[in-house]
């Protein structure tokens, strides 16, 4: 007996003890992955701040400098649901993430060596293409966390996003400033082929599947109805974001004197707070403020802070406005994320979530081709005047629908 009960605990024992070398494998997997998510942010953000000037210093328009932005979000429109597809089907998340860094390398080549503002559209959509396998990070992230812990996870992986960008925005001002807007775009070369020696670290992540994947199954999620809803209030917030801190406002900056360094801080603040904001989406504000007064202080907030644009003269008012647009930016992002794949099945996450971030392409595409247009018709006042109305649509939207 009494060998019987030392085998029973030595069993239990063993149990434990891969349990803890699981635990501690996973735990390692996602800091990886958490890292990864960060360098490809970096790669495709280091030379945003100085993206619009530098499109103005090559003789463009702000039409053509809205086509440049807007390209980004173009190719994410017409490739997320796509790849997201593919994933789910192939079960090939790593390689997927691989090709997105291998764009993201590419996209920084392509601006290092173009000289015309016209072929700058093509190196903008490469970066897209980097950009449209962010579904992808944020599912193979979540699904090491059970199901009752996906928001809070999707909010953690959004963080990493804004963590990338932060200190890309940042660092992309010292060094245009230091050393001209064409080192960023060897940093963002360095930091892609970075990102992907990582991924030699990184296994294939494993997503829980319930039952085999259908093409009615993809069709069905036309169907859902959150996902849709919240996909279309994501236009709204892209819409704002490429116009304001994403798209003109560097330009603004500019126009009141700031040198290279300020753009670099000016994004940055549009991005920090968002660290914080995203990260508490699912733990703080969906659950004690409540999803439905979180999204319309922040839509309110977004669409403020484009009409306030029209007023403000001073670079450190602007500096500060953009610190708001960030908490804004952060939460909403993170927020309509979780609210629209929450109801899909796990097996078709990747796709739901490529959906979401394929629909709000459209709000990429069209908010700088707006801006810009307006810009050329009329200033840059008016264009940000109606991109904050347009936002406003947003906020009755959202007060109209019920919202658990």
């Amino acid at each position: 007996m009494e060998k019987y009960d030392t085998m029973i605990l030595s069993r239990k024992k063993n149990e434990r003890e891969k349990e803890m070398q699981d635990n501690k494998q996973s735990t390692k997997q996602r800091i990886l992955l958490y890292l990864a998510i960060c360098l490809m942010w970096f790669s495709i953000y280091v030379y945003v701040p100085t993206l619009s000037t530098y499109c103005e210093k090559m003789g463009a328009s702000y039409m053509l400098i809205g086509t440049v932005l807007s390209s980004y979000g173009f190719v994410q429109m017409l490739c997320r649901l796509p790849i997201g597809i593919l994933s789910d089907i192939t079960k090939k998340r790593k390689l997927f993430m691989l090709l997105g860094l291998g764009f993201a390398l590419a996209s920084g080549a392509g601006f290092l060596v173009v000289k015309s503002p016209e072929l700058l559209i093509f190196c903008r959509a490469l970066s897209g293409f980097c950009a449209s396998t962010w579904a992808i990070y944020m599912i193979s992230f979540s699904s090491g966390f059970s199901e009752k812990e996906q928001a809070k996870a999707l909010g953690i992986a959004s963080s990493g996003m804004f963590v990338g960008q932060v200190p890309a925005t940042f660092l992309g001002g010292v060094i245009a400033q230091i050393w001209g807007e064409r080192a960023t775009f060897i940093v963002a070369i360095i930091t892609a082929v970075l990102g992907m020696l990582l991924f030699t670290k990184i296994s294939e992540p494993v997503i829980r599947e319930i039952q085999p994947l259908k093409l009615r199954s993809f069709v069905g999620l036309l169907k859902n109805k959150n996902l849709v809803f919240y996909s279309l209030m994501a236009v709204f917030l892209q819409i704002a974001l490429y116009t304001g801190a994403s798209g003109f406002i560097p330009n603004i900056l500019r126009d009141l004197g700031a040198n290279n360094f300020i753009l670099g801080l000016a994004t940055s603040f549009s991005t920090l707070p968002a660290i914080f904001s995203s990260a508490l989406s699912g733990s703080f504000f969906k659950e004690k403020v409540g999803a439905k007064v979180s999204l319309l202080i922040a839509f309110f907030l977004m669409a403020a802070t484009l009409v306030a644009m029209v007023f403000i003269e001073q670079i450190w008012l602007i500096l500060g406005i953009l610190l708001l647009s960030g908490l804004a930016k952060g939460l909403l992002q993170s927020l309509l994320n979780a609210l629209a794949v929450m109801d899909v099945q796990p097996q078709l996450r990747s796709t739901g979530a490529a959906f979401f971030q394929s629909v709000y392409g459209i709000g990429m595409t069209l908010g700088p081709i707006i801006a810009g247009a307006l810009a050329d018709a009329y200033n840059m006042n008016v264009s940000f005047m109606v991109v904050g109305g347009i936002t406003m649509i947003a906020f009755v939207c959202i007060l109209c629908k019920q919202i658990d």
